[in-house]
C-alpha cells in the first residue's frame, strides 16, 4: 500500500506533543496531526 496523498516527511511535529480532551477523556497528540488521523490509528 502506498500513501500518495501524503507530503514528504509529513507535517506532524513529533517534537511538540500536545494534550487534548475528546469525549471526556484526556489524550496526547502532536502538533500538525489531526483528530481524524489519531482516531483512525486507534481503531485500525
Amino acid at each position: 500500500m502506498t500513501q500518495s496523498n501524503r507530503l514528504n516527511g509529513g507535517l506532524i511535529n513529533r517534537g511538540k506533543p500536545l494534550n487534548f480532551n475528546f469525549d471526556g477523556r484526556a489524550y496526547q497528540g502532536y502538533e500538525g496531526d489531526t483528530l481524524a488521523s489519531w482516531y483512525f490509528h486507534c481503531w485500525f
